[in-house]
């Protein structure tokens, strides 16, 4: 078996436990980092229960991003895009007029290839008639200050002239789609807020919780609709 698969389908197992143990139903939930490629079937990384919406990282190894989307919940369009370095997941979910994006930006992409995943969500949005928008995934923006204003941090030595325009582009895309990022404490080693979640709706989000795992040195991040 391809060791890449086998790792993920044991920490795929303990996440369906985990969501199977839930006392409250999970509509939907992203991961990112699958490195899943497209000799991976579905059933291999399926979830009771759930559908899968990939977009796995072509050419280069490792990174990733799904969507898990709960069977009572039809998903009428969805995307699926990466250039190598990022990978996003789509989805829109027409009767609640719900778009959900699963993220995966690493720290080696360039401006150019986040711009491009950017691009490739304005253009799902653009295509739908004011819908809510949910954005989800692991950006790696670790110089980012989230609260109370989004800003670079003061030192600048150690971030590249193509992560601050990252960023920038970003916060274009947030103001744009008028997003709120609503994580505001750490979620890797109690170090860096690098899992995000973005929505246009702020009376949807009503907690964010952030707890630790074994199966990833990425915490999980909780979002109560």
């Amino acid at each position: 078996m391809d060791p890449a698969i086998k790792n993920q389908k044991w920490k795929i197992k303990a996440i369906a436990d985990h969501i199977h143990l839930s006392k409250k139903t999970i509509p939907f939930f992203a991961l990112t980092e699958t490195h899943l490629k497209s000799r991976h079937f579905d059933a291999e990384v399926n979830i009771n229960g759930y559908n899968i919406f990939r977009a796995d990282r072509i050419k280069r190894h490792q990174g990733g991003s799904a969507l898990y989307v709960n069977k009572s919940l039809a998903v009428t369009k969805s995307l699926s895009h990466s250039n190598s370095f990022c990978e996003t997941a789509g989805i829109f979910i027409q009767p609640l007029n719900l778009v959900v994006f699963s993220v995966y930006r690493p720290p080696a992409a360039t401006q150019a290839y986040f711009e491009e995943s950017i691009s490739m969500m304005q253009d799902f949005i653009n295509q739908l008639d004011s819908p809510e928008v949910l954005v989800l995934g692991d950006f790696n923006f670790p110089f980012v200050s989230w609260e109370p204003i989004i800003a670079v941090n003061q030192d600048k030595r150690s971030v590249t002239t193509s992560d601050q325009n990252s960023e920038k582009a970003l916060i274009t895309f947030m103001e744009e789609h008028f997003l709120q990022q609503f994580v505001t404490e750490p979620t890797r080693k109690d170090l860096n807020i690098l899992d995000l979640v973005f929505s246009n709706n702020s009376h949807a989000i009503h907690s964010i919780n952030v707890v630790k795992t074994e199966i990833s040195d990425h915490d999980f991040v909780y979002t109560l609709l």
